[in-house]
């Protein structure tokens, strides 16, 4: 969406200003790099995120201190395979991602061939050294999530959880079968079970998977459609969405009607569960579509937080664990995107269209705010846009994506309190893109 933004300000100023679109050409105003997937490993001040060069897509890296870029890939054909689901272990040391598919498809992530590859391509699953070295494809499939033993890699093929070593040493094998489809994959923080969604269409379950001489686990079963497992820090509780079951025929995607939702938590040992919220029964009570959906994670100090939009606004929430009312933490006329948890918890980063400026609602800029206070500090300010937020350390080192008017989108670097940017890939723009008092 945001290249398609780009382009657009670009195509009008081209055609607006003949004396200003002499000065370039089409080519080279399309020429620059866009950077996707952020990610970051704040244990080892690492950072990673994929960039289309000219249809070229790769990954690079950087690690700190000096974060400076490296790239880390090798695919030098334009065949318009995506690289999507990047991440970093935790130990730092393996960097997974996804290559092909079509991710923003109405159809659901499918293999594309643009290049008329008479052998076809495929949706795979990938890993690669941060150090280097030749990738190792994991198998076929999508939405890999690697455990926090930094041993395996779990991942969905064909609707059901596969595993593979990250090293790729074997091949991959299916974890366990089940009827409907899984999605959303949560290892638990000690990495001895996986959390997953049951889709079955006009319903679908939590499950959890200890191990292939136990039965799943179906925490509180019902006609309800339940999604987002979240784990406690301590892995003794999950907590979920639920929404109501799909009875009957599903009313049109152009009708307006309230989508009730609620939040729910559950003890894992004894499968007791309890709903410790439940939102507004309004229209703007309704599921959040905004990026991330309901953000729901599970912070520190026992809080719960997660995005609503029942004010009338995309804010952030949080809530104890076991009930009460829930604490608005971002109040003001400005909706919340991109949320990430800090490393302890304690704070959630997010861009927010809002600042000192009155044309701020108009841009993006970085925030974050304790989880249990609504003290919202700005990390950005001025006339860019700031999207996309990852803590790059464990301290105070936070990652994101930046742009101008006149920069294309580029990673960049600050640090909380000081709110300077610097910019990582600069020497990737073409000389001839048009960039106009460009620091």
């Amino acid at each position: 969406m945001k290249k398609l933004y780009f382009l657009s300000c670009l195509f009008s100023l081209v055609c607006c200003n003949d004396a200003f679109s002499q000065k370039f050409t089409l080519d080279a105003a399309l020429s620059y790099p866009f950077p996707t997937q952020l990610t970051s490993c704040p244990a080892y001040s690492e950072i990673a995120w994929a960039v289309n060069l000219r249809g070229l897509r790769n990954i690079y890296v950087a690690a700190g201190p000096d974060y400076k870029p490296r790239k880390l890939t090798s695919y030098i054909t334009d065949d318009g395979q995506e690289i999507t689901s990047l991440s970093i272990s935790a130990d730092g040391k393996a960097v997974v991602y996804v290559r092909g598919g079509d991710h923003s498809s109405s159809e659901g992530n499918v293999a594309v061939n643009p290049a008329f590859d008479p052998m076809g391509t495929k949706v795979q699953v990938w890993s690669m050294l941060f150090a280097g070295g030749e990738p190792k494809l994991l198998g076929e499939g999508d939405l890999p999530v690697l455990s926090p033993k930094n041993d395996q890699v779990a991942f969905i093929k064909n609707g059901q959880v596969m595993l593979a070593p990250v090293n790729g040493a074997t091949p991959a094998k299916m974890l366990f079968e089940t009827h409907g489809m899984c999605n959303a994959l949560e290892w638990s923080p000690d990495g001895s079970k996986l959390a997953f969604v049951s889709n079955r269409k006009d319903h679908a379950f939590v499950g959890i998977f200890t191990g292939v001489d136990k039965p799943i686990q179906w925490i509180a079963p019902a006609f309800s459609r339940d999604a987002s497992p979240r784990w406690s820090p301590d892995g003794s509780k999950v907590a979920f969405i639920r929404t109501p079951g799909l009875g009957g025929t599903p009313d049109s995607v152009l009708v307006r009607k309230h989508q009730p939702w609620a939040i729910w938590e559950a003890d894992v040992t004894s499968g007791k569960a309890s709903m410790i919220w439940k939102a507004p029964e309004t229209l703007a009570g309704s599921v959040p579509t905004t990026d991330g959906g309901v953000n729901l994670n599970w912070a520190a100090d026992n809080r719960i937080v997660f995005l609503s939009y029942h004010d009338g606004w995309p804010h952030l929430y949080s809530i104890s664990a076991t009930g009460g009312q829930p604490l608005l933490l971002t109040p003001g006329a400005f909706m919340a995107e991109q949320i990430k948890l800090s490393p302890d918890k304690k704070f959630v980063l997010f861009s927010a269209n809002t600042g000192a400026e009155k044309q701020d609602i108009d841009r993006r800029h970085l925030a974050r705010v304790p989880v249990d206070k609504a003290t919202v500090e700005m990390l950005s300010a001025g006339t860019g846009i700031e999207t996309y937020p990852v803590m790059a350390d464990k301290a105070s080192t936070v990652a994101f994506l930046s742009s101008t008017g006149q920069q294309p989108l580029l990673p960049a670097l600050t640090t909380i309190k000081k709110n300077k940017i610097t910019l990582l890939g600069k020497d990737l723009i073409p000389e001839n893109f048009p960039e106009v008092n460009y620091t």
